[in-house]
């Protein structure tokens, strides 16, 4: 069992096994089991970047879920990437109304939602959920590209969800037109 505080009993960074050299990230994991249990200070020696680490998490969870409080329909708090509904109704416009109901289920099946996709970019597991298998691999494999690409991911998570869910809207009603047409 590993130690939060302390490392030990855990296995070794790899990366300062390989380069005899601690990356970016190191003592990161420690800093933040410090923040939460309230030891700033403790936090602040382990690794510097648990201050701007922790604001980019806080910056990108509230751009995921804040949106929901703001929303006419509070009843309903709806935090899934969709399609805006002007935007949604251009693309969708050439369907009857049973196609634009198999539409909408498929595509309720299919989409990815925003805040998942942040939660899951914390932990690195963001490209693969986005069924971007290379880069997760190679994410992982660099250990976040020493934090970099893991920083990067945690701003543009969001984006790629939306852009996915676009990507898969367009495919979707491309194929019942293809289907209407056989």
């Amino acid at each position: 069992m590993v130690d939060p505080l302390t490392g030990s009993g855990g296995l070794p960074c790899l990366w300062t096994l390989i380069f005899q050299h601690e990356c970016w990230g190191c003592g990161l994991s420690r800093a933040g089991a410090h923040l939460m249990r309230g030891h700033f200070t403790e936090a602040l020696t382990m690794n510097w970047l648990i201050i701007p680490v922790t604001g980019l998490i806080a910056w990108q969870l509230t751009k995921a879920f804040l949106p929901a409080f703001f929303s006419n329909n509070l009843k309903k708090i709806n935090l899934m990437a969709e399609l805006n509904a002007l935007e949604l109704a251009e693309m969708s416009k050439s369907l009857t109304d049973t196609q634009r109901m198999i539409f909408n289920q498929q595509y309720s099946s299919e989409k990815k939602e925003r805040g998942t996709v942040v939660i899951l970019a914390i932990l690195c597991y963001d490209r693969f959920w986005l069924g971007d298998m290379t880069l997760g691999i190679l994410k992982y494999l660099t250990l976040g590209g020493c934090g970099i690409w893991w920083l990067i991911d945690l701003f543009t998570a969001a984006d790629r969800a939306d852009d996915l869910n676009r990507r898969k809207a367009r495919e979707i009603i491309d194929g019942i037109q293809v289907s209407a047409r056989s």
